[in-house]
């Protein structure tokens, strides 16, 4: 009876730490089901898990995207809109330290310089980003947007679209 129980224990053990153990993807998974449910916290913790366990896994990078796009939108009520103005740049910045070769890269840099000109009035750190983005990605899909932004750093909305409406009408 006592080797019975011993081997029933180890057969428990075994099946739960191999059911406990996570892939990157089942995390991320998680993370986005959570999304859809308005978990955010939770979603935040599967992401974190994702680039603190899978470091050289390409979800990580991706993780850090979402992790960044969720205090650009301000999905945390107990954060003030600045502070999570501020991680978003620092968890895109992560990407840019960490895994500047990934596919999220250049959105990252972009979002940065967005990010400072837009919300927090970081107009150097703005151009800064911005330049670099045109530099490093000359022919991307944003390489536009970052040009116009570039050339319109610190104006209010009213004087972009007077200076629209003015170059329209020659």
């Amino acid at each position: 009876m006592k080797k019975l129980v011993i081997v029933l224990s180890f057969f428990f053990a075994l099946f739960f730490l191999s059911c406990s153990k996570k892939t990157s993807r089942s995390l991320f998974e998680e993370a986005q089901n959570h999304i859809e449910k308005g978990h955010y916290l939770k979603a935040l913790d599967c992401y974190k898990k994702i680039v603190n366990d899978f470091k050289n896994d390409s979800l990580a990078s991706t993780a850090l995207f979402e992790i960044a796009k969720m205090y650009q939108s301000k999905l945390f009520n107990d954060i003030d809109e600045k502070k999570s103005f501020e991680y978003a740049v620092e968890f895109y910045s992560l990407i840019l330290s960490n895994y500047p070769a990934s596919k999220e890269e250049p959105f990252a840099l972009f979002m940065i310089g967005y990010i400072e000109n837009n919300y927090l009035n970081n107009y150097e750190k703005a151009k800064e980003a911005y330049e670099k983005f045109l530099n490093k990605y000359p022919q991307h899909e944003l390489s536009l947007s970052a040009k116009v932004e570039l050339e319109n750093i610190g104006k209010p909305p009213e004087e972009i679209l007077k200076s629209i409406s003015v170059s329209n009408e020659k």
